[in-house]
């Protein structure tokens, strides 16, 4: 079941998540940290190694053996657009397959049990379908990223556990809005970001952290662009999944110029990526300064203003910060 999402209802949703929010203090401290480590592994995630199988490697080196040669021929022909169709009817329903064995949340959106998927919107996100982006964070990680099928699950398992501490927080923090719970653009949503990187780096280490984090935006990007790009969706008649080919194509060349000039960098990364990537970063750099828990240093960070709360907060200097440790 996919989803073509209106930014225009995003923005006005938006707009109205900035004149409405109703919070406790923001600079409540986290009580310590809700996810812990595994005593034997010392790992925040389960044991995903089984997944590291000859069908899954596979799997990854046709998806990027794919994408690579989509940017070599593009879709420029209606008669590439059927074939890129025909490739992709196979390609895709394996990394659904893939994805599912991961996340209950992934299966049940690609089974269409509409009733067992976290809807649009949900915990104060903004018009924005959390799982699409999920499905389009493994596509963009089987085809670009440096994880193995075992980090990508890896990942996606510290993202959910990261994203109930932020909910849990907003909780505790009463961040609430019309009575609906907010965890975007304030406090919550840094803790989110902050201690899903410093995770993933006790996980599989900071260098794949850093990749996980940025193709998090990317995937976002991703959507827009199937959103978005008009020009793009009439060559592909409409097809949703030449559109999120070609989309995740784009995103793929367009993020790897942004790493060359911070023109670039902010012609595709818009306040809210620039938010979350700066919290990522200080959630590894936390790691790699050998703190033994995320709460201590996200509550220090926090209060030092070094951490960005709201997209009040983005200004030139920190797009320069941001691009800085994107590249």
């Amino acid at each position: 079941m996919k989803k073509i999402i209106l930014l225009f209802g995003v923005f006005l949703f938006t707009l109205s998540l900035n004149s409405n929010i109703v919070s406790a203090s923001d600079d409540l401290f986290v009580d310590g940290d809700y996810i812990s480590r595994d005593p034997i592994t010392n790992k925040y995630s389960s044991d995903w190694s089984h997944l590291d199988t000859p069908e899954n490697l596979q799997l990854q080196k046709e998806v990027r053996e794919y994408f690579s040669q989509l940017n070599n021929i593009g879709i420029q022909s209606e008669s590439r657009q059927l074939n890129l169709e025909h490739d992709l009817e196979d390609l895709n329903k394996r990394i659904d397959d893939f994805l599912s064995l991961i996340d209950p949340e992934i299966a049940a959106y690609n089974s269409q049990e509409s009733n067992l998927i976290t809807p649009m919107s949900s915990y104060g996100l903004p018009g924005i379908d959390q799982t699409l982006v999920k499905i389009y964070e493994g596509r963009l990680h089987l085809a670009i990223g440096n994880l193995t099928p075992s980090n990508i699950a890896t990942a996606i398992q510290n993202s959910n556990a990261a994203r109930d501490h932020g909910i849990r927080y907003a909780e505790n923090n009463n961040f609430y809005s019309n009575g609906k719970l907010i965890t975007w653009e304030n406090a919550a949503d840094a803790l989110r970001h902050f201690a899903w990187n410093y995770m993933n780096s006790n996980d599989f280490g900071v260098a794949k952290a850093k990749t996980t984090g940025d193709i998090h935006e990317l995937a976002l990007i991703a959507l827009k662009y199937v959103n978005n790009d008009v020009s793009t969706a009439q060559l592909c008649k409409f097809n949703m999944s030449c559109m999120e080919a070609a989309a995740i194509q784009k995103t793929i060349n367009n993020s790897n110029l942004a790493k060359t000039n911070i023109t670039a960098f902010n012609n595709i990364f818009d306040n809210a990526s620039v938010m979350d990537l700066i919290n990522n970063a200080k959630g590894r750099q936390a790691y790699s300064q050998g703190n033994a828990t995320y709460s201590v240093p996200f509550n220090r960070m926090l209060a030092s203003g070094e951490l960005v709360k709201a997209l009040s907060g983005v200004n030139s200097t920190v797009r320069n910060n941001a691009w800085v440790e994107y590249k």
